[in-house]
């Protein structure tokens, strides 16, 4: 069994690096007597399409029945419920399985499950990202501040 790491941030500038969630992650898979087949990094939001996450979409390819599809946190692999369905599904459909150091192995019902209301709470913390951005910028246009990228 061979193990692929997939790390996602969304910024260059995030808490959770791509050094540290690789090295969480091999901290478990040395643990477990396995072996890194790759490693994956990517930066972008976690709400994208499947069709614009290419680096995931490499990961996942690279997948061969038995293999494990390793991610730090859940919401890494994205924060989007039907997104991670999908990605689920053809991981599933490859004969692999995807395991988040926060809830496990995808390979159990209870593992799904866990993993569906992680997913869940991560389309709910996006929403409430959305929500603080307009309020933010509503203040900023309020105070007479500009808004947006600085040109």
């Amino acid at each position: 069994m061979s193990v692929i790491i997939y790390t996602r941030t969304s910024t260059s500038k995030q808490e959770i690096s791509h050094d540290n969630q690789i090295n969480a992650c091999m901290r478990w898979i040395e643990s477990q007597g396995l072996h890194v087949k790759g490693i994956f990094n990517e930066t972008i939001s976690g709400a994208k399409n499947l069709e614009k996450r290419d680096i995931l979409l490499d990961a996942i390819a690279c997948l061969e029945e038995g293999d494990v599809l390793c991610v730090y946190r859940r919401d890494r692999l994205g924060r989007d419920l039907v997104q991670n369905a999908i990605a689920d599904k053809i991981i599933i459909s490859k004969g692999a399985s995807v395991h988040s150091l926060d809830s496990g192995s995808n390979d159990t019902p209870e593992g799904q499950l866990l993993q569906q209301i992680l997913d869940v709470f991560a389309t709910y913390e996006r929403m409430l990202i959305q929500v603080r951005t307009k309020e933010a910028l509503k203040m900023k246009k309020q105070k007479g501040q500009k808004t947006g990228n600085p040109s």
